[in-house]
């Protein structure tokens, strides 16, 4: 019976608890844990290592006393934080966030997937982890806080030509002429002599935009123009921010008026049979857009990139008479080099994208065309072009302001690549050079089995052709000794 009273007792202690608030509740699992930064911990310490108890110092410094005494016995690493273990030390993600920034800055960049395949392949060669073990999604998210220096992004799509060709000897040799050019014509103190030109196409089809639709829908459709035309835009701008009106280039026999309504202020208008700019609208923009829209400070810095259409002799003759320097930028580097591709045209396309989806959203069933185009293009234009655009494209560009270190490099020597790789491959096994070493030196090593094959398949065929001629000898032996066997014989006879 006391038992009974006992139990009962107990239960009725723990209901009663039950009732309680979580503040209310004693125990150290409730308990908040003590905020402390890593610099009164360090005080705490010093201030036990001169004498002070270790009760004294934590309530000094508000730290906890049983992690101070954690911490003073050597049994907690300073600077660690608590929970569990993490997979790499903080030495190793900082090799591997610095290895992945390498790789997006020469155009090989590593998906979310990539970099968890090679934590595991770094891990499992470690034999920390079995070869089934996956790294979960929250440790993707937490090695991310740990490095603000890192984001997923969007890669744009840059050809291989482009990435091998802007070198540092490529954009010292490029600076180095743009800088001879500026101390002939002084063009340190004149920005507003200085031009960019640039063509760029609007399609009459712009990409589709997300749309809401049914969840599991096979095909979801979005009416479009139906047309793969486009409409070429000429913009040119100085260094000032002064830009031009733009220049339009239709694809036809000739002008129709109602395609002219609504337009920019300024804006002059061309034709041609694909629609592109060719060597006679060149020399028609220079003389009759250009040069009546420019500064009248004369010699102008014209700069452009290496288009077949830029460089009919008499157009360049006709510049040079006007007091017109045409530049030509390094080929395949536009991307980087040329202001407008830099600053004005992605803006300009997004703007353009953005009012055709407009368009198609106020006026369902109608189409983009070549009668509506210059309305639509207007509205994208003044949003987009604004001369701060313009100005901070030339300084990207390291144009003007005159900076030759404004571009980096996205493309390095073999020998340095090689170099980085065995770095990390005596450093951390399969880590990051592992995969380093494949996404840069896979076309090479391709290259050399196909010489080994091609040697291979020679050396084949040298020992094909020595066999054949080895037996035919041995047969045309054998014929004669056939028919003419007694003629052996005697010479062995006269032998002996």
């Amino acid at each position: 019976m006391p038992n009974k009273k006992k139990r009962g007792f107990r239960r009725a202690k723990s209901k009663e608890s039950l009732n309680k608030s979580p503040g209310e509740n004693s125990g150290r699992s409730s308990a908040p844990r003590m905020q402390f930064s890593e610099e009164q911990m360090l005080g705490a310490i010093e201030s036990v290592n001169k004498g002070m108890s270790t009760t004294a110092a934590a309530e000094q410094h508000g730290v906890p006393l049983s992690t101070l005494k954690d911490r003073f016995n050597g049994c907690v690493v300073h600077g660690t934080r608590p929970g569990p273990r993490s997979y790499l030390s903080k030495d190793e993600e900082g090799e591997l966030s610095d290895f992945l920034l390498e790789c997006a800055k020469i155009g090989y960049g590593k998906t979310r997937r990539d970099v968890k395949c090679i934590v595991e392949s770094y891990l499992q060669a470690r034999k920390n982890k079995p070869d089934d073990f996956n790294l979960s999604n929250g440790w993707w998210t937490n090695f991310l806080k740990r490095n603000p220096q890192l984001r997923l992004r969007a890669g744009d799509a840059t050809a291989n030509v482009r990435m091998d060709a802007l070198t540092r000897s490529n954009l010292d040799y490029y600076f180095g002429l743009l800088k001879n050019e500026f101390e002939k014509y002084n063009f340190y103190g004149h920005p507003e002599a200085i031009y960019n030109m640039d063509e760029t196409g609007m399609p009459l089809e712009p990409r589709p935009p997300k749309v809401i639709a049914k969840k599991g829908q096979k095909k979801v459709r979005y009416r479009t123009s139906g047309t793969k035309a486009q409409v070429t835009v000429v913009g040119c701008g100085s260094a000032t921010g002064q830009i031009l009106p733009p220049f339009i280039i239709f694809a036809a026999k000739q002008i129709n008026p109602q395609w002219c309504t609504d337009e920019v202020s300024g804006t002059r208008y061309a034709v041609s049979d694909n629609g592109w700019i060719d060597q006679e609208l060149f020399q028609f923009w220079l003389d009759e857009h250009f040069l009546s829209n420019v500064t009248p400070h004369r010699p102008i810095l014209l700069l452009l990139d290496g288009h077949s259409s830029h460089f009919k002799p008499t157009s360049i003759e006709y510049a040079k008479k006007k007091g017109v320097v045409i530049f030509c930028l390094p080929p395949h580097t536009t991307h980087e080099c040329q202001p407008l591709d830099v600053s004005l045209f992605g803006s300009l396309k997004a703007r353009w994208r953005n009012e055709c989806h407009k368009f198609y959203r106020k006026n369902p069933g109608l189409v983009i065309n070549k009668f509506n185009f210059c309305s639509i293009f207007k509205k994208a234009w003044l949003l987009a072009v604004i001369p701060a655009n313009l100005c901070s494209g030339f300084k990207k560009t390291g144009v003007f302001p005159f900076n030759p270190n404004a571009i980096q490099p996205t493309s390095k020597s073999l020998f340095s690549i090689k170099n980085r790789c065995n770095y990390y491959y005596h450093h951390y096994y399969y880590f990051i050079g592992y995969y380093y070493c494949d996404i840069i030196s896979y076309y090479y090593y391709f290259i050399i089995i196909l010489l080994l094959l091609l040697i291979f398949y020679c050396f084949f065929i040298i020992i094909i052709i020595v066999t054949l001629l080895a037996i035919i000898n041995i047969s045309l032996l054998l014929l004669l000794f056939y028919y003419y066997y007694y003629y052996f014989i005697v010479f062995l006879l006269l032998l002996l």
